[in-house]
């Protein structure tokens, strides 16, 4: 496995301190078990792909967050409307990217952007640039409300505007799959 080092990672790096991040070991899309390749081997947004998988309105938890700038990084968890929780991830979202109303709905923290750029018909690409797997570390496995830690498997993704702007940069990591 290959230690948080890569500029992919950096959205979730940034919540951890030196030497403490867990290893993530990058895998083809391809490699993925299902069901997790179904859930991120493709380019659209997880939200509305966790919403469609789990047949729920998807609600954002969020467990750290600070601004840097014009960037502001949130460690989160997406939960069902049972409370389960169905992604831990990190984004690096750049608020210069977005008009007023959008980012003022960002900052109050209620939704995940996915869910706001749906709602503001925010056009944009979502950009695959990793897929990996890794043992879950103390923050993921409260996240997911784990007593152990288990492999579990995620992708890096860019969100860009049509015009190649960057909106954001994310670590989703999805839970171990209750077959």
């Amino acid at each position: 496995m290959t230690k948080l080092s890569s500029d992919v990672f950096a959205p979730i790096a940034s919540f951890y301190t030196r030497g403490e991040s867990p290893l993530f070991e990058e895998i083809a899309g391809q490699e993925l078990p299902e069901p997790y390749r179904n859930l991120l081997n493709h380019s659209r947004d997880m939200t509305p792909t966790l919403e469609d998988h789990h047949s729920t309105v998807i609600h954002l938890n969020i467990m750290k967050s600070y601004r840097d700038r014009e960037i502001y990084h949130r460690q989160v968890v997406l939960l069902s409307e049972e409370g389960e929780p169905v992604e831990f991830g990190a984004i690096a979202i750049h608020l210069t990217a977005f008009q007023d109303t959008p980012r003022q709905r960002i900052l109050e923290g209620y939704e995940p952007l996915g869910a706001i750029l749906e709602e503001f018909d925010i056009e944009h690409e979502c950009k695959p640039v990793a897929f990996f797997r890794t043992q879950s570390d103390l923050a993921m496995m409260e996240a997911f409300e784990l007593t152990d830690g288990t492999t579990v498997y995620g992708r890096c993704t860019e969100l860009l505007e049509k015009s190649g702007i960057p909106l954001a940069e994310v670590v989703e990591v999805l839970p171990p799959a209750r077959l």
